[in-house]
């Protein structure tokens, strides 16, 4: 299975409420209508909605590239599936629909793998709007000397395993890395949606609950390890940083 991940940026003329009201009730809902003739195992939306980051994540790091105005997601059983679907007058629809309310120059997209690192739960975790969770999404770029395979064997090997030692004292219900890979179906996506912005290395995905109140020293600890660890492999500054709430419009798997 494939994730295919977009980050995206509003067109210039739309406010922050009116981009995620069109996308959210025109364009997600446009998506799920098609579900069946592409083969889409899933699809969601990841809204920022004025959650900030927690100041002690957001210190450790320093300054970070703008955050996004969401990310959209879908899950696919293979690229030569996801390739067909591509091909298919549904597809031009919903690119036509997706251009009408972003910036598709500025809006990245590749394709990933996920790698599970863990859960308190057998059952996914969802931020939903009407919950105290929330998700946390880290969409990083990788240090310029390291290569891609390098970052992302430390990602996985050694800054996995840490994250998932510190699990309890961060707070978190779930955290999952995903990382992106080389794939035709980039090119032509890039291609079809005119877009410039270059990909990142990945991101990672983290759930915690905004209503437990945490403070304590171990937990100021906790993140200054993290960030300490990341730096080993993370451009902060080509990185974005974001917390918001999940829409699933389509869910298959």
């Amino acid at each position: 299975m494939i994730r295919l991940v977009s980050m995206i940026r509003r067109r210039s003329e739309l406010s922050l409420s009116d981009f995620q009201q069109l996308w959210r009730t025109e364009h997600g809902p446009l998506v799920a209508s098609h579900q069946s003739r592409l083969g889409l195992l899933r699809y969601t939306q990841t809204h920022w909605d004025g959650n900030a980051v927690p100041t002690a994540v957001a210190e450790a790091r320093g300054p970070m590239e703008p955050s996004y105005d969401g990310v959209a997601e879908s899950w696919w059983e293979s690229e030569e599936r996801l390739i067909a679907a591509l091909e298919s007058r549904a597809a031009d629809e919903i690119l036509t629909s997706e251009k009408a309310v972003c910036d598709m120059s500025e809006s990245p997209i590749w394709v990933a793998h996920e790698y599970p690192q863990f859960s308190l739960s057998l059952t996914p975790y969802v931020a939903r709007p009407n919950s105290t969770i929330v998700k946390a999404h880290f969409t990083l770029r990788h240090r310029a000397d390291l290569t891609v395979a390098e970052a992302q064997l430390y990602w996985r090997t050694v800054h996995g395993p840490l994250i998932r030692s510190m699990s309890p004292v961060l707070g978190l219900l779930a955290y999952q890395q995903v990382h992106r890979f080389e794939s035709p179906v980039e090119e032509m996506l890039r291609n079809a949606r005119g877009t410039d912005a270059p990909p990142y290395l990945g991101h990672a995905e983290m759930w915690y609950d905004q209503s437990v109140v945490r403070r304590a020293p171990e937990i100021d600890s906790a993140n200054r390890r993290a960030a300490e660890d990341e730096a080993e492999f993370i451009d902060f500054a080509g990185s974005a940083n974001a917390v918001g709430k999940e829409y699933v419009f389509v869910d298959a798997l």
